[in-house]
């Protein structure tokens, strides 16, 4: 793979509904993975394994192809199985690392109490996390129900969106100017600059 990203860079390797992964960004994606994978204890000497449940997408082939990298075993795990079950073949397996879409969570938390030996690693909840930093900052937030974000939900108030829209061209007939609000960064943050000063 990272020979065809040197000769093809911007040739798509995947397509899926509207969106492409390049050679260099899944090579790229890929090995940064691989990294992390390695530092969350999975060994390089072919002895280690790597559970992946994730949604069909563009993150089954990302952690796939990082296993390999790290010459791991890639274990691909259904994500319509329950806790239980995704408990014992976490165990079974002897997995080092479980890579798990942020939709299944709740599932992934109770299977790891009884798998103590695997770490988690949750992907795909960028857009959660740029709500919640938008959100801390004041910023009018907006999220795009499309893509492989759709599926996500807020998990609490704090990855709640001002607005929800299907389509980019809607953001464009939003009620706001763009850049931060700041009669809405004060009302997350009530505490006054004179007490911040103290």
């Amino acid at each position: 793979m990272a020979a065809r990203a040197r000769l093809t860079p911007d040739k798509p390797a995947m397509v899926l509904g509207d969106e492409v992964r390049t050679y260099e960004e899944l090579a790229t994606r890929s090995a940064r993975l691989a990294r992390v994978l390695h530092d969350l204890g999975v060994p390089s000497d072919g002895t280690g394994a790597v559970a992946a449940m994730v949604p069909n997408g563009f993150e089954f082939f990302e952690v796939a192809a990082a296993a390999c990298r790290v010459e791991a075993r890639f274990l691909p795990v259904n994500w319509h199985l329950k806790s239980d079950e995704l408990a014992w073949i976490l165990a079974d397996s002897g997995a080092q690392v479980l890579v798990a879409h942020a939709s299944l969570r709740e599932f992934v938390d109770d299977a790891l109490a009884q798998a103590p030996g695997c770490q988690v690693l949750i992907v795909g909840d960028r857009a959660m996390s740029e709500i919640r930093a938008g959100n801390d900052l004041g910023m009018h937030t907006v999220r795009l129900r499309r893509g492989e974000f759709a599926s996500q939900h807020p998990q609490g108030r704090e990855e709640e969106a001002d607005y929800e829209v299907n389509t980019i061209s809607e953001v464009r007939k939003l009620p706001f100017t763009w850049g931060i609000s700041l009669s809405r960064a004060k009302r997350r943050n009530p505490i006054s600059r004179e007490k911040r000063k103290g």
